[in-house]
């Protein structure tokens, strides 16, 4: 559900369209994918957003031997050239090249956060998915590795799937925010 969510807020974005019933401002994006291009492709389709020339696409597999700070600089620099105000990265662990138990620590989280939060500063809406661990949780405290990932961040949302007799397609989200 997360890039699904992820592809539709950014039709949103791209369009000026309200997103889940809220505004949003009319903005190009630039959307880092962990996913081939072939798995990539349906998403766009899926979301409406095959054929569009504001949105900018960087596969995983493209950057594998870059470092990670690296990949974030040149996106945003690329975001920011072509006056996009939003930075998707689906999903972080992946592009930060987080491996094993590292995601757990709190100092692989801060420095894999660091970067985007440097993005951020630049004035782009950074928006990063990442995986529920296998026992779930409270928002805030779902998601799989340190809980500093979740520290650095505006907004922590979490999307799952409905519990109980309803459609499979429903899904419920919670959300944490430094704002009101």
């Amino acid at each position: 559900g997360k890039t699904t969510f992820a592809s539709h807020m950014v039709r949103s974005a791209v369009s000026g369209e309200p997103f889940l019933g809220e505004p949003t401002k009319k903005t190009k994006v630039m959307y880092l994918t962990e996913q081939s291009p072939t798995s990539f492709r349906k998403v766009l389709e899926r979301a409406g957003l095959t054929e569009r020339e504001d949105l900018f696409v960087l596969f995983w597999h493209e950057v594998t031997d870059w470092m990670w700070p690296e990949v974030v600089r040149l996106a945003a620099d690329k975001a920011l050239e072509v006056n996009a105000g939003v930075l998707v990265v689906d999903s972080v662990g992946q592009f930060a090249g987080i491996k094993g138990d590292a995601e757990n620590s709190a100092g692989a989280a801060l420095e894999a956060m660091k970067p985007l939060q440097e993005a951020a500063a630049r004035r782009l809406a950074v928006v990063l998915t990442r995986h529920e661990r296998k026992g779930g949780g409270e928002v805030g405290e779902s998601a799989r590795g340190s809980s500093a990932f979740g520290g650095a961040v505006d907004v922590i949302l979490s999307i799952r799937r409905a519990e109980g007799n309803v459609r499979p397609t429903v899904r419920v989200i919670e959300s944490l925010s430094r704002f009101d």
